[in-house]
């Protein structure tokens, strides 16, 4: 990712050096695997809707794996995002 890349308050990644302003490719920070998600959705501390776009993104790549606590994980994801109206 270009090193001038910013997030913008919603969790979208902006380039200031595009002329259309358009967002980055996104890339997942280093170390954001699926059981930190798992660990981190399990805890049930509340998180920032950037957090949640991000686990729903983790788990959305796992989904095929069949595993029901991914898909469990996703249902609560989904469901948090929906209360927070995002």
């Amino acid at each position: 990712m270009n090193a001038t890349c910013t997030h913008t308050a919603d969790g979208r990644v902006r380039d200031p050096s595009r002329r259309t302003g358009g967002p980055c490719r996104y890339r997942e920070p280093a170390g954001l695997d699926l059981d930190e998600v798992m660990r981190r959705i399990g805890s049930g501390r509340p998180m920032t809707v950037p957090e949640l776009l991000r686990a729903a993104a983790v788990l959305a790549r796992h989904v095929a794996s069949g595993r029901t606590d991914v898909l469990v994980a996703r249902v609560r994801v989904a469901v948090a995002l929906e209360e927070l109206g995002a």
